[in-house]
Protein backbone atom coordinates (compact mmCIF):
# COMPACT_ATOMS: atom_id res chain seq x y z
CA UNK A 1 0.00 0.00 0.00
CA UNK A 2 1.18 3.02 -1.15
CA UNK A 3 2.28 6.03 1.78
CA UNK A 4 -0.43 8.54 2.37
CA UNK A 5 -0.14 11.67 0.12
CA UNK A 6 2.06 14.10 1.72
CA UNK A 7 3.48 11.52 4.10
CA UNK A 8 7.12 11.54 3.74
CA UNK A 9 9.26 7.89 3.59
CA UNK A 10 12.41 7.65 4.59
CA UNK A 11 15.25 6.44 2.08
CA UNK A 12 14.80 2.42 1.33
CA UNK A 13 11.26 2.40 3.18
CA UNK A 14 10.00 0.70 0.16
CA UNK A 15 12.84 -1.43 0.46
CA UNK A 16 12.48 -2.57 3.63
CA UNK A 17 8.31 -2.23 4.30
CA UNK A 18 6.63 -5.14 2.81
CA UNK A 19 3.21 -5.82 3.78
CA UNK A 20 2.29 -7.20 7.01
CA UNK A 21 -0.45 -9.48 5.60
CA UNK A 22 -4.22 -8.58 4.99
CA UNK A 23 -3.26 -5.50 2.93
CA UNK A 24 -2.25 -4.20 6.22
CA UNK A 25 1.04 -1.83 5.91
CA UNK A 26 4.17 -2.80 8.00
CA UNK A 27 4.18 -0.28 11.16
CA UNK A 28 7.04 1.65 11.36
CA UNK A 29 8.81 2.58 14.98
CA UNK A 30 7.87 5.73 16.79
CA UNK A 31 10.79 8.54 17.16
CA UNK A 32 10.96 11.83 18.49
CA UNK A 33 13.63 14.71 19.63
CA UNK A 34 13.04 18.57 19.64
CA UNK A 35 13.29 19.88 16.08
CA UNK A 36 16.06 23.16 17.37
CA UNK A 37 18.55 22.75 20.06
CA UNK A 38 21.47 25.23 21.77
CA UNK A 39 24.86 24.23 21.29
CA UNK A 40 26.40 22.29 24.95
CA UNK A 41 22.64 21.33 25.94
CA UNK A 42 21.78 17.85 25.71
CA UNK A 43 18.50 16.29 23.86
CA UNK A 44 16.36 13.39 24.60
CA UNK A 45 15.88 11.59 21.21
CA UNK A 46 12.64 9.15 22.70
CA UNK A 47 11.85 5.85 20.51
CA UNK A 48 8.83 3.52 21.16
CA UNK A 49 7.26 0.73 19.67
CA UNK A 50 3.96 1.37 17.97
CA UNK A 51 1.37 -0.18 20.32
CA UNK A 52 -1.31 -2.87 18.74
CA UNK A 53 1.25 -4.22 16.81
CA UNK A 54 3.51 -7.59 16.78
CA UNK A 55 6.66 -6.32 17.60
CA UNK A 56 6.90 -5.66 21.45
CA UNK A 57 10.71 -4.77 21.26
CA UNK A 58 13.18 -3.68 18.89
CA UNK A 59 16.79 -4.07 18.60
CA UNK A 60 18.76 -1.30 15.84
CA UNK A 61 21.89 1.23 16.25
CA UNK A 62 21.08 4.63 16.38
CA UNK A 63 23.54 6.17 13.73
CA UNK A 64 24.29 10.28 14.30
CA UNK A 65 27.34 12.09 12.95
CA UNK A 66 29.71 11.95 16.16
CA UNK A 67 31.23 15.51 15.24
CA UNK A 68 28.06 17.13 16.18
CA UNK A 69 26.34 14.84 18.91
CA UNK A 70 27.99 12.69 21.93
CA UNK A 71 25.54 9.81 23.63
CA UNK A 72 25.18 10.69 27.52
CA UNK A 73 26.10 7.87 29.54
CA UNK A 74 25.83 5.07 26.75
CA UNK A 75 28.06 2.84 25.37
CA UNK A 76 29.02 3.20 21.56
CA UNK A 77 29.76 -0.13 19.15
CA UNK A 78 31.62 2.12 16.85
CA UNK A 79 31.84 5.91 15.92
CA UNK A 80 28.30 7.41 15.55
CA UNK A 81 26.41 4.39 15.98
CA UNK A 82 25.21 3.40 19.53
CA UNK A 83 23.56 0.18 19.69
CA UNK A 84 19.84 0.00 21.37
CA UNK A 85 17.38 -2.82 22.35
CA UNK A 86 13.72 -1.29 22.75
CA UNK A 87 11.34 -3.22 24.83
CA UNK A 88 8.22 -1.04 24.47
CA UNK A 89 10.22 2.32 24.37
CA UNK A 90 14.27 3.90 24.88
CA UNK A 91 15.05 7.54 24.80
CA UNK A 92 19.09 8.34 24.19
CA UNK A 93 20.67 11.51 25.97
CA UNK A 94 22.60 13.60 23.04
CA UNK A 95 24.80 16.51 24.23
CA UNK A 96 24.88 19.39 21.29
CA UNK A 97 29.12 19.26 20.08
CA UNK A 98 28.68 21.38 17.07
CA UNK A 99 28.53 25.35 17.04
CA UNK A 100 25.70 25.72 14.76
CA UNK A 101 24.21 23.67 11.51
CA UNK A 102 21.21 20.61 11.05
CA UNK A 103 22.16 17.03 12.30
CA UNK A 104 20.28 13.77 12.05
CA UNK A 105 19.98 10.79 14.31
CA UNK A 106 18.65 7.81 12.41
CA UNK A 107 17.44 4.29 12.96
CA UNK A 108 19.80 1.33 10.98
CA UNK A 109 19.76 -2.23 11.51
CA UNK A 110 16.67 -2.87 12.78
CA UNK A 111 14.85 -5.90 14.09
CA UNK A 112 11.64 -5.84 15.58
CA UNK A 113 11.18 -9.00 18.36
CA UNK A 114 7.76 -10.30 18.73
CA UNK A 115 6.71 -11.73 22.55
CA UNK A 116 8.17 -14.96 22.06
CA UNK A 117 11.40 -13.40 20.70
CA UNK A 118 11.10 -14.35 17.09
CA UNK A 119 11.62 -11.54 14.56
CA UNK A 120 8.59 -9.40 12.89
CA UNK A 121 8.19 -6.63 10.59
CA UNK A 122 8.81 -3.16 11.63
CA UNK A 123 9.97 -0.35 9.68
CA UNK A 124 12.68 1.95 10.44
CA UNK A 125 11.57 6.32 10.80
CA UNK A 126 12.77 8.48 8.72
CA UNK A 127 15.20 10.13 10.44
CA UNK A 128 15.07 13.09 12.61
CA UNK A 129 16.61 16.26 11.92
CA UNK A 130 18.09 18.85 14.59
CA UNK A 131 18.48 22.52 13.84
CA UNK A 132 21.74 23.60 16.26
CA UNK A 133 21.49 27.16 17.04
CA UNK A 134 24.27 29.10 18.83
Amino acid sequence: MPAPPGAAAAPGASAVSPEAGAGEPTPSLLIAAPLAAKTGTEVLVSIGIPPGTPAVSARMELSYDPTQLEPVGAAVSAQGRLPLKVDGSAAVRFKILAPQGRTQVRVDSLVGLDAAGGSTPISPPAPIDVTITP
